[in-house]
């Protein structure tokens, strides 16, 4: 918002001055060029500390990174918890690869309070449930993620009920689910 006021009053001298608004003009460019520049430098390195602070926290809490995009591996694309033991707060750091796409927590025990996190993954298509402590309160949150394709609830606590109405609200859904499951 500065910039623009700045550069919009720069013009305007400008345009009113001549010769040497038009110099004042191409040094307060300048010099928001510069400053510009450097908001970007240090915006792009917090932005990347933040993300390996998380990808650490991810490794500690038993994450793997189990897919990358092939022509950008810096993005991370698949990151699976299966069998770790994680909690509520594992998957916190999560919000740190806006870029993810599938995830599999099959064989943890994370229940509905710790998909909480997900919700800011517009990206994802897939996730693994298979095994966890969720329950149906879990698919408000998953029926909020607009690429969601694939939802494995097999040997959950989600219902045949709350299964049915998710399809029902989000029919380009595909829910796997165990045949004797509730």
């Amino acid at each position: 918002m500065l910039v623009a006021t700045l550069a919009a009053a720069a013009l305007y001298v400008a345009s009113l001055l001549g010769g040497v608004a038009r110099l004042m003009f191409t040094v307060i460019c300048v010099v928001l060029g510069v400053q510009a520049a450097l908001v970007m430098i240090v915006g792009g390195a917090l932005r990347r500390l933040k993300r390996e602070r998380a990808m650490q926290r991810i490794g500690e809490a038993g994450g793997r990174i189990t897919a990358r995009l092939a022509s950008h591996p810096d993005r991370i694309v698949e990151i699976s918890f299966a069998g770790a033991a994680v909690n509520a707060d594992a998957l916190e750091p999560l919000t740190a690869i806006p870029e993810l796409e599938r995830l599999d927590l099959s064989g943890t025990r994370v229940g509905d309070d710790a998909l909480e996190p997900l919700a800011s993954l517009r990206n994802l298509s897939e996730v693994d449930l298979d095994g966890t402590a969720v329950t149906d309160r879990c698919l408000a949150v998953l029926e909020s993620l607009p690429r969601l394709r694939r939802l494995q609830v097999a040997r959950t606590a989600v219902t045949a009920d709350a299964v049915a109405w998710l399809l029902e609200v989000r029919p380009d859904l595909r829910v796997e689910r165990s045949p004797g499951d509730h």
